[in-house]
């Protein structure tokens, strides 16, 4: 058997010392020689055939040690934490107090996170928080009607100034002292005027001027601008107007709505367009309630240190949702990265911040299923499973706890939902 002595650390981790006795450890040692020995491959022997004397002989006693290790860790390590009643996060740095089995046995250090200790609020005294009522006005569908136009707007070249709407054609050189910075030339650029397609200054000096005119504009750069030699700079742009072009937009006919899609008329066009909004909207009131929610849960809960090794967890998980995010736009990580003018490492450390966040309200919602002891029925772990499972590649496999575990998050925060949302808790559709 083994004992183990429990020593809390800061940021909710704890070392556990863990002593084997010799019995057990000599037994655990003869095992791992009789696994090393049953597929040992030796010269004028059959696989797995061998004498163990003759094993010992030719196989170095370091891969005896590494089976051994492989049988003792797992087992010592569950037993010292079920003795003594922890909930571990992540897997334990292992620290050996020696190479081998002595007179005493075996020993060792395991240094592990666990689950912070959580005071959880009475829910049901909190006060609740009322749902925001959808409303689409007549102005936003005109607005949605006037983007459909603009995207088939005709663009005729005109002889006028420049004014607002107008499509300019433009060419831009950035310098700075004379010399023009790196990246900071284009030719023939196409900008809507007044569109804030381009810098503020270039902009604004766009109305009035004529094709062929020159300008010399005072410009500055926002910091966090893409390309870096112009972050931050402070520059003259010289900005040479070639042509202007009005851009007529089509009425808003039958025969104009028909030509966008599966319209009758404009009424339908009208129609359709405000349930989409209406559904937009839906989703967004819906995602600010429940952050509404988790955040009053969190103000009124107690929550010990995060553990890094949670917060690692939910950074990783975070990037793994933009990357798929990013995969349905098909847009590439490493692109989304370079238009932010990131490093995954420093982009990972800004999220930071939102990681510990997320990691405190998974602890406080399973301080809560444990309180309510919500379950979830082995039924919907096998439903999920079978679905999941349609959508895996060859060589995946099913993560049956992680299942359960997502179920039973899924059922804690429809139950807090209901408890804290004034009026419905959730969209009539599925969302």
């Amino acid at each position: 058997m083994s004992k183990s002595v429990l020593t809390k650390l800061p940021q909710s981790l704890v070392r556990l010392d863990i002593q084997i006795e010799l019995a057990e450890s000599e037994e655990l040692w003869q095992k791992a020689e009789q696994r090393i020995a049953s597929t040992a491959d030796l010269d004028g022997f059959r696989p797995g055939k061998a004498p163990l004397e003759i094993v010992r002989q030719k196989i170095s006693p370091k891969v005896f040690f590494d089976e051994f290790l492989n049988l003792v860790l797992p087992r010592t390590f569950s037993r010292a934490v079920l003795e003594n009643n922890l909930e571990t996060i992540g897997e334990p740095q292992v620290e050996l107090k020696t190479e081998a089995i002595n007179n005493e046995g075996f020993s060792y250090s395991a240094t592990v996170a666990v689950v912070p200790e959580v005071v959880l609020p009475e829910v049901e005294q909190l006060e609740k928080i009322k749902r925001e009522e959808v409303v689409v006005k007549d102005e936003e569908i005109a607005e949605a009607i006037n983007e459909l136009r603009e995207l088939r707007a005709r663009e005729v070249a005109v002889s006028r100034p420049a004014q607002a709407n107008d499509l300019a054609r433009l060419d831009v050189s950035i310098k700075k002292e004379g010399v023009v910075v790196e990246g900071g030339e284009v030719l023939n650029y196409p900008c809507l005027v007044s569109k804030k397609q381009i810098l503020a200054e270039i902009d604004e000096a766009l109305v009035g001027m004529k094709d062929g005119e020159k300008k010399i504009v005072a410009v500055k750069f926002p910091a966090d601008y893409k390309n870096k030699n112009l972050a931050g700079v402070e520059a003259q742009a010289e900005v040479t107007l070639r042509q202007v072009f009005e851009r007529l937009l089509p009425e808003v006919t039958d025969e104009f709505v028909q030509g966008l899609g599966d319209f009758k008329d404009v009424a339908d066009l009208k129609t359709r367009l405000k349930e989409n909004i209406f559904h937009e909207r839906e989703h967004q009131v819906q995602q600010t309630l429940e952050n509404k929610v988790f955040d009053l849960l969190l103000e009124k809960s107690q929550v010990g240190e995060v553990p890094e090794t949670s917060v690692a967890l939910e950074t990783d998980r975070i990037v793994s949702e933009i990357k798929e995010d990013l995969s349905h736009q098909q847009a590439t990580w490493e692109n989304y990265l370079g238009h932010l003018g990131l490093s995954e490492e420093k982009y990972r450390e800004n999220l930071k911040s939102s990681a510990e966040k997320r990691a405190k309200l998974g602890f406080v919602l399973r301080a809560l299923a444990k309180k309510w002891t919500l379950e979830v029925e082995p039924e919907d772990v096998s439903a999920m499973s079978e679905k999941m499972s349609a959508k895996l590649t060859a060589g995946e496999a099913i993560d049956g706890v992680a299942i359960k575990n997502y179920l039973l998050y899924q059922k804690t925060v429809k139950k807090v939902l209901t408890m804290l949302v004034d009026g419905p808790a959730f969209l009539d559709h599925e969302h």
